[in-house]
């Protein structure tokens, strides 16, 4: 690598590029694109296996790349290019993707119709990675080891029941 800044851009776009993959399969198998309006429905049961699949991605994420996280959030707050570079090539377009479907599934009436899809992403992704990007609060508060295997299957368990009870019908 020529420089830090290259050496950055390389392991963050490996990290996001590996995560954006995971959540495009998830999608594509879990959620194919609707075609018009007529689109295959969602059961209740269907529903919560995708919330599961989404979550387990981003709290595994979190959790194996806290440092990534930390690199990351650092290059954004420094006000560089890299990190708004990487995250609207590699997060932005699924987020969007997701954003599009959760309208379609509550314009259908299979979720609610008072959930708005981008505060719900911005829910679900900050209850995922707070705890790697703030261990050292938790392990203060309550001495909580977010790295414990108990400690992150609870941790997905309790997402997936908050963003379900927020919108199932």
């Amino acid at each position: 690598f020529a420089d830090k800044e290259g050496l950055y851009r390389a392991v963050l776009e490996r990290a996001l590029k590996a995560i954006a993959d995971v959540g495009w399969r998830i999608l594509d198998t879990m959620a194919p694109p609707r075609k018009g309006t007529k689109g295959k429905r969602f059961e209740k049961v269907e529903l919560l296996a995708l919330i599961e699949a989404l979550v387990g991605m981003l709290v595994g994420f979190y959790a194996t790349h806290a440092r990534v996280l930390r690199i990351l959030r650092h290059e954004a707050m420094r006000g560089g290019p890299l990190a708004q570079d990487l995250v609207r090539t590699h997060v932005k377009p699924q987020l969007d993707d997701v954003v599009a479907r959760f309208e379609a599934m509550r314009a259908s009436g299979e979720v609610r119709s008072d959930v708005d899809a981008r505060q719900l992403c911005i829910s679900a992704v900050a209850m995922a990675c707070f705890p790697y990007t703030d261990e050292a609060f938790l392990g203060a508060v309550w001495s909580l080891d977010p790295q414990s295997p108990a400690f992150i299957e609870e941790r997905k368990r309790e997402i997936v029941r908050t963003v379900m009870a927020r919108i199932t019908p």
